[in-house]
């Protein structure tokens, strides 16, 4: 399991809104509290992912990445470990 600091709500949101877009085959679900606690703010979102996405670099060959792979490993690169 690796853990990536999504930001804020809105954030949260932004990452929901990308990984609800067609071209994402990979399975992912989001968290969000109860209403009555935390007015159903998103806390988590989790994606999973082939090592090889995750592990993207510039440097590497990326023959077995394809075009929208590569686009989500870029994206990734953004978020910081938890």
């Amino acid at each position: 399991m690796i853990l990536l600091n999504g930001g804020n709500s809105s954030s949260l949101k932004n990452i929901v809104r990308w990984f609800s877009e067609p071209w994402n085959n990979f399975d992912w679900s989001y968290f969000n509290e109860d209403e009555e606690s935390l007015d159903s703010a998103i806390t988590a979102v989790g994606i999973i992912l082939p090592e090889k996405i995750y592990n993207y670099s510039l440097e590497m060959n990326n023959s077995e990445l394809t075009p929208d792979e590569i686009v989500l490993a870029v994206n990734l690169k953004q978020y910081k470990l938890a």
